[in-house]
């Protein structure tokens, strides 16, 4: 969650955020900054999760593979 909330924070700097909130409200739907990070910190939950499962050895799907 926290690699989510930095990189909106990073992002932001250079204007992302503005753009993604102009983006979510195109389709009817309200939006402003706080949903912004919210999205973003949940976008960095789930990579977490799979980044947890990558480390636990779960995700080993090269290994599968055939040359």
């Amino acid at each position: 969650m926290i690699e989510g909330l930095l990189t909106a924070w990073i992002l932001s700097i250079f204007g992302f955020d503005s753009m993604v909130v102009e983006v979510i409200k195109s389709f009817g739907i309200k939006a402003s900054t706080s949903h912004y990070y919210v999205l973003f910190a949940l976008l960095g939950y789930i990579y977490s999760l799979f980044k947890v499962k990558e480390i636990e050895g779960e995700n080993k799907w090269w290994l599968n593979q055939k040359y």
